[in-house]
């Protein structure tokens, strides 16, 4: 085994982590977590790749207390991992809330606008109705007055032209009068 080729900062994730759990030969991932762990992982890697298979020590106890030490870092790793990637999901969900909670603001805003706008607009057109009224009212009444002074100039009208003919008619008497 080499420990730089078995290294790498891939996530971990499906047959990979299970391979890792199960201590199965391929590369072993290393999932982007806590350094700790990472560094105790490198150094087990590093002593099982310069272990010799002649030394008088019992290679096999040592290799297999080394392969006990590089699955508990690996757990390690695994739980640290699914930390992290439990912080991330935190911290995404966390920002898409955020984002939510401004969308949501704006569009309260955009919203409470809108309503003052057609408040305003609700309001002019009141007005606008009201002043409309008063004009027609104002006009009815104008109306109906020119109406009166209308029938009032033409019962004086009448009543100018009775006079006029009465005073030709009297003009008439007095000039035969004088002529008789």
């Amino acid at each position: 085994m080499q420990a730089g080729k078995n290294l790498c900062t891939a996530p971990l994730t499906g047959a990979v982590a299970q391979r890792l759990e199960e201590g199965l030969g391929g590369g072993i991932f290393v999932p982007e977590a806590d350094r700790v762990a990472r560094a105790g992982l490198n150094v087990a890697l590093r002593q099982l790749a310069h272990s010799q298979p002649g030394r008088a020590l019992a290679p096999e106890i040592s290799c297999r207390l080394q392969l006990r030490q590089l699955k508990r870092n690996m757990a390690w790793l695994l739980l640290s991992s699914e930390q992290v990637e439990s912080q991330n999901q935190h911290l995404l969900f966390d920002h898409m809330r955020q984002k939510a909670k401004r969308s949501v603001a704006k569009e309260q805003a955009v919203s409470t606008q809108l309503r003052r706008e057609l408040h305003d607009a609700k309001q002019k057109a009141s007005q606008g109705r009201h002043y409309m009224a008063e004009c027609k009212e104002a006009y009815n009444q104008l109306k109906e007055q020119l109406t009166k002074e209308a029938s009032q100039s033409e019962e004086l009208r009448g009543q100018l032209q009775d006079r006029q003919h009465e005073l030709d008619a009297a003009h008439l008497n007095i000039a035969a009068h004088q002529q008789s």
